[in-house]
């Protein structure tokens, strides 16, 4: 180790305790010391990244784990860290490509399927998160909300009874989530089975009496079935709990809620 190296590690030692006393821009004079001393200190770079990161100057933070993965190309927590800023910043495609390369590095890490899974639903790219998904279900099996965003994508391309199938095997573990039922309601409407749809809003609001979601998905469904002024009770009630669809319904029809 050479003597400009110890100097590093020493000025990044104090940016820790800076940090730890919340003190980030002392923090940061300390670990660009470091970088100063060697400029070749991964650690540096990566710990103003995730002040910066913090502090949410998410376009600082991408320097400077740029910055570090040039350094160590193989680090996988750089790529993810880096991967999460690009996020924040609402650059999906680069955020997916990072999630990408630490999934390279270490394929063995469920939660990146999971984080790159979520970024392909964002933009649309349904049946690259179903890949995501199921490859995450294969590694971790009790991961049960994987099922529910991978029936979400199901759904999202028309695959209804597929969707069905893995809200059903979140259900049977966790019975008490009102967003499952409704999803799987939407995806029994989508097959034409209003009664099952029916029931699943009906639990959906039974668990949560203010999800507005479900009561407009229940006035909908309740409309098109017929059931005209049961509809309007449902879309009333979605109305004033703030939900903008319903009210809109609402107003195309001129009824007052």
């Amino acid at each position: 180790m050479t003597r400009n190296t110890e100097f590093a590690i020493a000025y990044n030692r104090r940016g820790n305790r800076d940090v730890s006393k919340g003190d980030y821009k002392s923090a940061i004079d300390n670990y660009k010391k470091a970088i100063e001393f060697d400029p070749s200190y991964k650690d540096a770079y990566i710990n103003i990244g995730d002040i910066y990161s913090n502090l949410l100057n998410h376009e600082e933070s991408i320097f400077y784990y740029s910055k570090a993965i040039v350094l160590d190309p193989g680090c996988a927590e750089v790529f993810i860290k880096r991967g999460m800023a690009y996020g924040n910043i609402g650059d999906y495609d680069l955020e997916s490509q990072d999630y990408s390369k630490a999934i390279e590095l270490t394929p063995g890490d469920t939660s990146l399927y999971g984080k790159r899974g979520i970024v392909y639903m964002l933009t649309g790219r349904y049946r690259e998160a179903i890949d995501d998904y199921t490859k995450l279900i294969q590694l971790a099996p009790s991961f049960y909300w994987a099922y529910v965003i991978r029936g979400d994508a199901l759904q999202a391309i028309g695959l209804y009874r597929d969707a069905i199938e893995d809200y059903n095997s979140f259900i049977s573990v966790y019975p008490d989530y009102p967003q499952v039922y409704n999803n799987r309601g939407k995806a029994y409407e989508g097959l034409g089975m209003d009664k099952d749809a029916l029931l699943d809003f009906s639990r959906a609001i039974e668990l949560m009496p203010e999800f507005s979601e479900a009561y407009t998905n229940r006035g909908e469904l309740l409309s098109g079935m017929g059931s005209y002024n049961d509809a309007v009770v449902d879309l009333k009630t979605a109305a004033r709990l703030g939900n903008k669809h319903a009210q809109n319904l609402l107003k195309s029809k001129s009824i007052e809620w």
